[in-house]
């Protein structure tokens, strides 16, 4: 029989990925920068600077616990941040890596036994503080992501030229999805209130919504927004459409790479594909619960 895996203070860790999850927590400083927090362990004394000594918040989840709520647990425990969203980085291996934005003035406390000091740093200077690499990789690329805010309004005709210039333009008209059925619902996707791309939603099998997308805006395609504009389409429009949906669908083009890699780092995980040729399609699925509880 294998022995269950604990974390330092006794804790079962979930058997299946991801077994944990980190949470890069950045503030403004200036309109254009952010810095990040950083714990220290308190493990070897409040002087130890080696391996592991600095690190943004994170933490093993527990067994039967959904990869988000367990992420938040752990910030709350760690640095007593809560009411915050959560935003995927990199949802795509047995780590998960998620980024938060908070306020200027966000109050830090640290309320576990595992920490014993925090700072707020830039990005080279977390890249001096964190060992190993692995971890000090984390906030450099946290910090290209921009800061933008993914809202969604249902479309009507009046979007239709848009959306045809959409559908016809250089870097979308080789990766096009499917065109949505006469059941889905639309939605124009705002970045920062400009619109920025297009997102559907319709019932599939039982349990099972399939959604359709794309990003038209440059920085949003170009800057690592992908996962977050996903999360942030199931969070405020499909999953509140559809409360008792199991599992999420999407079909994406075999050559379209960055799409597929948007769905993978959004917590997708690719189940088979369709069709042949210049029609082959990858089917990627989302489960709900292990996600989001």
């Amino acid at each position: 029989m294998t022995a269950v895996e604990t974390t330092w203070d006794g804790l079962e860790i979930a058997a299946d990925d991801p077994r944990g999850a980190t949470v890069v927590v950045r503030r403004p400083v200036d309109g254009e920068h952010f810095e990040y927090l950083l714990l220290h362990r308190a493990h070897h004394g409040p002087d130890f600077a080696g391996p592991w000594a600095w690190t943004p918040p994170a933490g093993a989840r527990q067994p039967g616990e959904a990869v988000e709520p367990a992420a938040l647990r752990e910030l709350r425990e760690e640095a007593g941040i809560d009411g915050v969203d959560i935003h995927p980085v990199d949802l795509s291996d047995g780590w998960a890596r998620f980024y938060a934005e908070v306020p200027a003035d966000t109050r830090v406390d640290l309320i576990d036994d595992e920490h014993d000091d925090y700072q707020w740093v830039t990005p080279a200077q977390a890249g001096r503080l964190c060992r190993p690499s692995a971890v000090a990789r984390q906030v450099p690329i946290v910090d290209t992501i921009p800061a933008t805010r993914f809202t969604f309004r249902e479309a009507t005709d009046a979007d239709t030229p848009r959306l045809t210039a959409w559908r016809r333009s250089a870097h979308i008209a080789p990766w096009l999805p499917d065109a949505p059925g006469e059941d889905a619902t639309g939605h124009i996707t705002l970045a920062d209130g400009r619109p920025a791309g297009y997102a559907a939603h319709r019932p599939g099998r039982p349990g099972t919504v399939r959604i359709e997308f794309f990003l038209a805006d440059d920085e949003a395609v170009s800057r690592g927004l992908g996962a977050t504009f996903l999360w942030s389409y199931l969070r405020q429009v499909v999953i509140p459409a559809h409360p008792r949906v199991e599992h999420v669908a999407a079909l994406v083009g075999t050559k379209n790479r960055p799409g597929q890699r948007a769905l993978e780092r959004a917590g997708f995980r690719r189940r088979g594909g369709l069709g042949d040729g210049e029609y082959a399609r990858a089917v990627y699925s989302l489960d709900r619960a292990h996600w989001f509880g």
